[in-house]
């Protein structure tokens, strides 16, 4: 099982997607592996993704994920 992320540019920034696969593009896809998870990202995504944090927030405001990505603009 693999996490897909993946990054889409839109006007002032990225939209951003999260979903649980069971196999990659072993020729179009980026793996990385941190702390026993495997992520998968699509080649423009990896490249867009360059330096981007993700955390996990959930407190009382707010709960998902967090992106910080220097390449939003």
């Amino acid at each position: 099982m693999f996490v897909r992320i993946n990054c889409t540019p839109r006007d002032g920034g990225s939209s951003y997607g999260i979903e649980f696969v069971e196999d990659y593009d072993t020729v179009n896809d980026t793996i990385l592996s941190k702390q026993g998870v495997s992520f998968v990202f699509d080649k423009a995504s990896a490249k867009r993704l360059q330096g981007a944090t993700i955390d996990f927030v959930n407190n009382e405001t707010q709960a998902g994920f967090l992106f910080s990505n220097p390449n939003d603009s």
